[in-house]
């Protein structure tokens, strides 16, 4: 691998035969293919791989709210690449899912907002769910514009969603039809994202429905 930083060349990308240009911790550089390689079958690696395949399936299905959702801390890496890196250890090799155990540290958002308070959320059977919340614990900590975003993880159909734009913050409470209904088992995150969604809450809320 070589490191370009030549200002005559500028910022190169793409591939010429064997050559790819990149960028690589916010420097320009250049890396050949291998000539042959050959795919290790050891139990870790086999799978790291199938975490890998789950993750993307799901992150695919997010892929626009995620460009919102990651971009204030997604630095040097695309919103996509910062889910499936701060994810991809919670899926599970058996399901070709997010293990339930772990679907708590699922993080969907990222940012520097606090948490949203006192929130709860009732499935409302068959749409969606109805949320609550009270913004007048540690409302301090918000602003009065902020509003209220949500995601819901169905295990059943391994489908999740994100909506942004919910409710203001300081409506303490929203009813949401999602695109991907609820089940009996799944996880619904509330979180917090500015007016101009330039920052969210790093760590979603989790609540069972």
């Amino acid at each position: 691998m070589s490191v370009v930083q030549n200002p005559i060349i500028g910022r190169a990308k793409g591939k010429y035969s064997s050559t790819i240009f990149g960028k690589w911790k916010s420097k320009n550089i250049i890396r050949t293919k291998p000539i042959s390689f050959n795919t290790s079958y050891v139990t870790p690696l086999v799978n790291q791989r199938k975490k890998f395949t789950a993750c993307l399936a799901l992150a695919r299905q997010l892929t626009a709210s995620l460009r919102m959702t990651f971009k204030k801390v997604a630095v040097d890496i695309t919103q996509f690449n910062y889910f499936m890196s701060k994810n991809i250890n919670l899926f599970d090799t058996v399901t070709d899912f997010v293990n339930i155990s772990a679907a708590q540290s699922l993080v969907f958002s990222g940012g520097s907002l606090a948490h949203v308070a006192g929130a709860a959320a009732v499935a409302v059977p068959n749409t969606g769910a109805s949320l609550s919340w009270d913004h007048t614990v540690d409302a301090n900590s918000h602003a009065l514009t902020e509003k209220v975003g949500a995601a819901v993880l169905n295990f059943s159909e391994r489908k999740a969603y994100i909506m942004l734009d919910i409710a203001l913050y300081t409506d303490d409470s929203a009813t949401v039809d999602f695109p991907v209904v609820p089940d009996a088992s799944a996880l619904i995150f509330v979180f917090c994202h500015t007016d101009d969604f330039t920052n969210f809450q790093y760590v979603d809320t989790l609540y069972f429905v």
